[in-house]
């Protein structure tokens, strides 16, 4: 018997199972320098394991770590010299500034400071000079000196002088307009006079062959633009007091001669007599005290006559002679015969008058000039009968009262005077 099978149907289902691939790298560690090997900048070295090193100083030494292997692994140190000296972090220190010359120049005074971070200012030691400049190479930023003998001229302020000096108006000259030249600095200059603020005249004279600067106050507003004070010009007063006298041949006979400041500074004045047309037979002019003075002062005229002296009136030329300035007065001089009679003259003291607490007028009487022509008179007076102070002498050429003030008086105090008088016969 045949058995039929019933013929079945089926499907085999299959499971696909997608899986998703994702790629990866695995990345070596790398070296980190954040200064890039420099002895000038602090900086971390980190490795590859992240250990960091930091660059720092041994005494004057940098330390710097670097990544030796790029930047594939490790960090290695090195070592660098500091000349100037080694900071925190392992920074070499930079080459100090130096400031001024780089080489000598003897005819400049300048100033070098260097490391020391001091001013070397060009100096002099005796005829040379020292200067200072700023080192190269090794001696960079250091300030370096040197000495040269100066020569002829010297050496003035820190400078060797190249030439002489010249004041063209003398020195510390302030009546004339200058200028004055040196070699100070090297090459020739030119320093003129001048004036400050109308008031002080500036004058630049030589000294150590150099122009130096001199100030003299003129007063205000007596200095001009060219600094020359304003001067006023020196003149003098002459007068002979008395101004005429009477004189017996043979005999001699004396009168003051008054100088008297008029203007400008006091300079000597010279005083001498003449005669126009020659002086008398035996007669002349000596001046005891001397014949010169600063006005105001006063000097003796002395006129000596001998017995062949002529009779008759000279007018005699004073005259004196200072700075820029001659001045002439006259005195008159009578000669009389030596058998003519001159007496003493005749005085009387009168009272005071005009009497205050500290002044009072002394009065007085020419009674007789005695045979002369002119008389002086005066008074003596003092607290006590020794008098002891004198008034001016006065002259008189005729008979009759005469006065004089004084001053200086003590209230409550009593004075005593009395009246004096000379001709040419009572000398």
């Amino acid at each position: 018997m045949i058995n039929l099978l019933k013929k079945e149907k089926f499907f085999i289902f299959a499971t696909i199972f997608i899986i998703s691939l994702t790629s990866f790298s695995i990345v070596q560690a790398a070296c980190v320098d954040t200064d890039g090997h420099s002895f000038t900048t602090s900086g971390t070295c980190t490795d590859y394991r992240g250990t960091p090193f930091n660059d720092y100083c041994n005494a004057d030494y940098a330390i710097d770590y670097w990544c030796a292997d790029g930047v594939g692994g490790a960090c290695d140190d090195d070592m660098q010299y500091c000349p100037y000296g080694c900071s925190d972090g392992g920074i070499c220190n930079p080459t100090p500034p130096c400031s001024g010359p780089t080489s000598p120049n003897i005819y400049k005074k300048e100033v070098c400071t260097g490391a020391d971070n001091i001013g070397h200012w060009d100096t002099c030691s005796g005829n040379s000079v020292v200067d200072y400049y700023c080192g190269t190479g090794g001696s960079a930023g250091y300030c370096l000196s040197n000495t040269q003998d100066c020569g002829t001229y010297g050496c003035f302020d820190g400078t060797c002088l190249a030439g002489p000096c010249f004041d063209s108006d003398g020195p510390q000259n302030f009546s004339t307009y200058g200028y004055c030249t040196d070699y100070f600095g090297g090459s020739q200059r030119a320093i003129y006079d001048y004036c400050e603020c109308g008031t002080y005249a500036v004058d630049y004279y030589c000294n150590q062959n150099v122009c130096t600067k001199s100030t003299w106050n003129c007063g205000v507003d007596q200095c001009t633009d060219s600094g020359v004070c304003y001067v006023t010009p020196f003149d003098f007063s002459i007068a002979v007091d008395p101004t005429s006298g009477s004189v017996i041949q043979g005999s001699s006979i004396s009168t003051n001669v008054n100088l008297g400041l008029v203007s400008g500074t006091t300079q000597s004045v010279n005083v001498g007599a003449s005669v126009t047309g020659g002086w008398p037979a035996g007669m002349s002019a000596t001046f005891p005290s001397g014949s010169s003075c600063g006005p105001a002062c006063s000097l003796v005229m002395t006129i000596t006559t001998t017995a062949s002296t002529p009779n008759g009136t000279t007018t005699i030329n004073v005259c004196g002679q200072g700075g820029s300035q001659n001045h002439c007065t006259t005195y008159q001089i009578t000669v009389v015969p030596a058998g003519t009679q001159i007496t003493p003259p005749s005085v009387t003291t009168s009272a005071a008058t005009s009497i205050a607490q500290i002044s009072a007028t002394l009065n007085g009487t020419l009674n007789s000039m005695g045979g002369a022509t002119s008389c002086l008179v005066w008074f003596e007076w003092g607290p006590t009968t020794s008098l002891g102070n004198l008034t001016s002498v006065q002259t008189k050429s005729a008979t009759g009262g005469f006065s004089a003030s004084i001053s200086g008086l003590t209230a409550g105090q009593t004075y005593y005077f009395k009246a004096f008088a000379k001709n040419g016969g009572s000398w």
